[in-house]
């Protein structure tokens, strides 16, 4: 019977013959481990039990059966390494996107090079200071995934009295929305470039937006990849965190089956009361319209509008 082990130990196996004779095998310890009979290979895999407590050379017999019941007692060194035993198998986290290279110009490469560090935060492992960063008090957007930043533009001159923080990974888009932006002269606009669940996690204190802006996610139709779309359980759970109370979450789609993905995981949240309607009263709740949006109704897609309050 095969026995598992937490680790394996790589030993090197000397070839031993008597008269000419190659000679099988059996390696022996306290537990009488077997090990597979080779006459080939000069490398072959022991399993043996190991701890982190173990770093150095041991001796074990080798028992050689010979022939005319003879038998030669050999003495192998197993060299066994300090491993770390592996408690918790890692697993790749399942990310919302994924980093295609797309096609940069010059003109985007070159403001991501001299514009990004005039309008990013550099991704921290730490939460972020507001008072430092928004130089004033006033109403705070969250724009995740803003795409080629025309919309975020659009909503930061429409609304110069609102300070907007997008979230993008997509290199050609964030170069895009720099040249806009260095264009417009805007500056309620900052930009960080990294995954938004990681942002979220680690980097924006409790309640610091009145608004989280959510349009048009990869809606990931297939069904064996829905485990990657953005809007799921824990991610509401750090939306509802950062939003003040009363809060909008604003999340736009051009994908029937995602639109009830996110109406039933929200509907499970104890946090947001939804509504189906436009709140004419809340300018926040106004979005103008995106590439993907376009794209979508080319398509003959439905464009869904959702909101949430939290509540």
């Amino acid at each position: 019977m095969r026995r598992n082990y937490n680790s394996f130990a790589k030993i090197q196996l000397k070839r031993a013959s008597y008269n000419g004779i190659t000679l099988a095998s059996q390696a022996r310890d306290e537990g009488s481990i077997p090990f597979a009979r080779s006459t080939n290979p000069l490398y072959c895999m022991l399993s043996l039990p190991i701890t982190t407590s173990v770093n150095h050379s041991s001796a074990a017999p080798l028992m050689m059966p010979l022939c005319q019941n003879k038998i030669l007692v050999h003495k192998l060194t197993v060299t066994v390494p300090k491993i770390a035993q592996m408690t918790n198998p890692h697993h790749r986290k399942v990310r919302s996107f994924v980093r295609r290279p797309g096609r940069i110009t010059n003109a985007q490469h070159k403001a991501l090079r001299d514009l990004l560090p005039l309008f990013s935060i550099p991704f921290q492992n730490h939460l972020i200071n507001p008072e430092k960063i928004f130089s004033r008090e006033a109403p705070r957007v969250l724009d995740i995934g803003f795409g080629d930043g025309e919309a975020l533009l659009t909503l930061s001159i429409n609304n110069p009295s609102v300070d907007y923080l997008g979230v993008e990974v997509h290199e050609p888009g964030i170069g895009h929305l720099l040249l806009l932006l260095e264009r417009a002269k805007t500056s309620n606009v900052w930009i960080i470039r990294h995954d938004a669940s990681e942002v979220l996690d680690h980097m924006l204190p409790d309640q610091l937006f009145s608004a989280v802006n959510l349009f048009f996610p990869d809606p990931w139709p297939k069904k064996r990849h829905h485990k990657r779309r953005l809007v799921q359980v824990k991610f509401i759970l750090d939306v509802a965190r950062v939003l003040k109370s009363g809060g909008l979450f604003h999340v736009a789609t051009d994908w029937n089956d995602y639109a009830e993905h996110i109406r039933c995981v929200l509907k499970e949240s104890n946090q947001f009361t939804s509504s189906t309607e436009q709140d004419e009263v809340d300018f926040l709740s106004k979005r103008p319209p995106t590439k993907f949006e376009r794209r979508g109704r080319q398509l003959g897609h439905d464009v869904t509008d959702l909101y949430f309050r939290k509540v």
